[in-house]
Parts: C-alpha cells; sequence; structure tokens
C-alpha cells in the first residue's frame, strides 16, 4: 500500500480467512489495534478447513481505493 501512496485508511474493504474459529477473537483484538480511531473497513472473517499452503494460519485479501 505504502508504494502506491496508500495506507491502512484506504483500506475499503477486506477479507480474511483463518483456519481455527479459535483464532477469531484475536483477529478482532489486532483489527481494533490497526484502527485505533474505530474506522473500520468493511470485513468479512471467514473459517476455512486448510490452506493449499501447508502451516498457513490466515490469508488477508483487502480492497483499497487512492485517489479523488
Amino acid at each position: 500500500m505504502k508504494r502506491s501512496g496508500g495506507s491502512l485508511h484506504n483500506l475499503v474493504t477486506m477479507t480474511v480467512f483463518i483456519n481455527d474459529a479459535r483464532y477469531g477473537d484475536q483477529f478482532v483484538k489486532m483489527r481494533r489495534e490497526m484502527f485505533p480511531d474505530g474506522k473500520f473497513p468493511a470485513s468479512a472473517l471467514i473459517t476455512v478447513s486448510n490452506f493449499a499452503q501447508p502451516g498457513s494460519l490466515l490469508k488477508f485479501k483487502a480492497w483499497q481505493f487512492i485517489g479523488e
């Protein structure tokens, strides 16, 4: 994001995939720390059974808007 002139505040939506529902509370806490002003992008937290790459715990997809 920085290379394109953006920051976390330019995120408009994010989808986070976790492989264990027990990580959900940790993610919510982390998101609060990342956006202390409470202005969260639209988001979805999805639990999946496995990832294609063994050992992965989380996958993150985000869209940002930079411009006028």
